[in-house]
């Protein structure tokens, strides 16, 4: 798990899924940072822990207006 300090992340719990940046895996927590703040979890609430792999979209820099003209 400590390879995923500093990673955008999905903790799961029985309860929710929470979403942040793994800061700190302690021996009785879990540090996320989140857009609203601060998390801190228990570890023993902690079912799993996954990194989020955001996909990018690629935009041409050949398409312009006229390659979607519907006229």
């Amino acid at each position: 798990m400590q390879e995923l300090i500093g990673k955008e992340v999905n903790v799961y719990t029985s309860e929710t899924v929470y979403r942040g940046i793994l800061i700190e895996i302690g021996e009785s927590e879990i540090y996320l940072q989140s857009e609203s703040g601060w998390i801190v979890i228990p570890v023993e609430k902690v079912a799993d822990i996954s990194r989020i792999i955001l996909k990018t979209a690629v935009i041409s820099a050949d398409f312009t207006d006229e390659d979607n003209d519907i006229n």
